[in-house]
């Protein structure tokens, strides 16, 4: 699952213009950290070095247990939050699995946390049955789309 996730990523970040930016985020094991690209959080521009370095740090991006959905999502949206208005969106890569909080509470501080309605769209790598009913709404209800890989 996590190399096909690696490929759906890098194959996103290869189809950059030079002129987009990006920043990469992976949740460790229960929240309790998480790791990205840049480190500084902040996106960078799609340069041919910056998509060259994201891929370095994709292959060893150290990645165990079951990350924390919320943490992660809102560590992501305070880095769309640099980017300009008309470019601000996160394309979530998980399968669903919440192992810390439920479902709905998730949704719900997500919702919270989305002041500048920042568009969601997720990529569900073989979802387990709740999982993607999860990762549907998700999308939904941050002005995304749902994308299963099997």
């Amino acid at each position: 699952m996590l190399a096909v996730a690696k490929r759906i990523i890098l194959k996103s970040i290869e189809e950059l213009s030079s002129h987009a930016q990006f920043a990469l985020i992976f949740g460790g094991p229960q929240g309790r950290s998480f790791t990205r690209f840049p480190q500084s959080g902040k996106p960078v521009e799609a340069t041919p070095e910056n998509k060259k370095n994201a891929a370095i740090f994709l292959a060893y991006a150290p990645i165990d247990g079951t990350p924390s959905v919320a943490i992660d999502l809102i560590a992501a949206l305070r880095s769309a939050e640099q980017l300009s208005s008309s470019s601000r969106s996160i394309i979530y890569v998980g399968r669903g699995i919440i192992t810390d909080d439920t479902p709905e509470n998730v949704l719900q501080e997500v919702a919270g946390e989305n002041r500048l309605h920042v568009k969601i769209s997720v990529i569900g790598i073989e979802p387990f049955a709740d999982g993607e009913e999860f990762l549907k709404q998700l999308a939904a209800q941050n002005g995304g789309t749902y994308t299963r890989v099997d």
